[in-house]
């Protein structure tokens, strides 16, 4: 690969894990904002359930951009078994926190029919 495609995918890389973390970081943030104003005005229960959904889509869209990112680390520049293992436990815990916040959410697993 030429030197000038592998500087574009590192910082393809790196913007893509900056991204991700800034999701995961300001989408906390504004979760919790929310659920304390909407706890004021709906009250504690109706907020909480509100704050769940909102942390559970802002975790699984961060936790996809940060795999997106181990695919292309592991697959492009390190493909050691070492980078192998790490892109699989990701993809594993993406999976089950993906299947865990569906189930809390639409009371069913994601393969069950509504």
């Amino acid at each position: 690969m030429s030197d000038s495609i592998i500087v574009g995918l590192n910082t393809l890389v790196h913007v893509v894990e900056i991204v991700g973390a800034s999701i995961l970081l300001l989408g906390f943030i504004i979760a919790t904002v929310r659920c304390f104003l909407e706890s004021l005005q709906v009250g504690g229960k109706q907020a909480v359930k509100s704050y769940r959904r909102g942390l559970a889509r802002v975790i699984l869209t961060g936790l996809e951009l940060l795999v997106v990112a181990t695919i292309i680390r592991t697959v492009t520049f390190e493909p050691t078994l070492e980078n192998l293992e790490i892109l699989i436990l990701m993809i594993v815990i993406r999976t089950i926190i993906g299947w865990t916040t569906a189930l809390e959410m639409n009371n069913r697993w994601p393969w069950q029919r509504p």
